[in-house]
């Protein structure tokens, strides 16, 4: 900290019994092309699934949602470049998923929705290393 610069406030702790929603993952580079069309509305039906397994676990058809979210994923491994990491990412989201025996708990589908998004650019393998934190 700076002498003379106000402190960063602190994050509000999450509720009792909840675990703290994990860090966004990076924006795309700002000179990022935006994705493809398909792989936008890809990833919008990943995060909705996943978002909503999180917040209503026994409401949805976890069968229907994780043959919807197999077919999606399928659509986001293909490489937007060269060097793109996309298929081994999408691997290392379905080998959680399937890791997880049926419905994921709340924080692996929120961790996973929100890590779906680095998938809006071409994976790099900084980006495989925090996907491994961040799913455990």
């Amino acid at each position: 900290m700076v002498e003379g610069e106000p402190e960063a406030p602190e994050a509000p702790a999450p509720p009792e019994g909840e675990a703290a929603a994990p860090p966004p993952p990076p924006a795309a580079a700002p000179d990022a092309p935006p994705p493809p069309p398909e792989r936008a509305a890809a990833l919008d039906r990943v995060a909705r699934l996943l978002s909503l397994t999180a917040d209503f676990p026994g409401a949805i058809d976890w069968a229907g949602a994780r043959a919807q979210l197999e077919a999606d994923l399928a659509a986001l491994e293909a490489p937007l470049s060269g060097d793109d990491l996309a298929r081994p990412y999408v691997a290392i989201m379905r080998g959680r998923l399937s890791a997880a025996h049926g419905v994921p708990p709340a924080e692996l589908a929120r961790a996973m929705a929100a890590a779906a998004q680095r998938l809006r650019a071409p994976i790099g393998a900084a980006d495989l290393e925090a996907l491994v934190r961040e799913l455990g």
